[in-house]
């Protein structure tokens, strides 16, 4: 099972209002991506969060999409 984007969250240093304002996003746009409202991320905004976050992109990525419910 992949770790959600509020896993990493967790375990960044800040709060998650605080890795927004460090990615330039705002605040609704993580709350989004954190509810699996993003189908597609942006790439600037995967790689602001990876850095941010000091993991890979794919693992953002990842953490992203798993939240995303699937169409069956």
């Amino acid at each position: 099972m992949h770790q959600t984007l509020d896993d990493l969250l967790a375990r960044a240093l800040g709060t998650w209002e605080e890795v927004a304002e460090d990615c330039n996003l705002s605040a609704r746009a993580l709350y989004n991506l954190r509810h699996g409202k993003v189908r597609r991320p942006r790439r600037a905004t995967v790689a602001a969060l990876a850095q941010a976050l000091r993991v890979p992109p794919r693992v953002v990525l990842a953490a992203i999409l798993a939240k995303v419910p699937h169409a069956d």
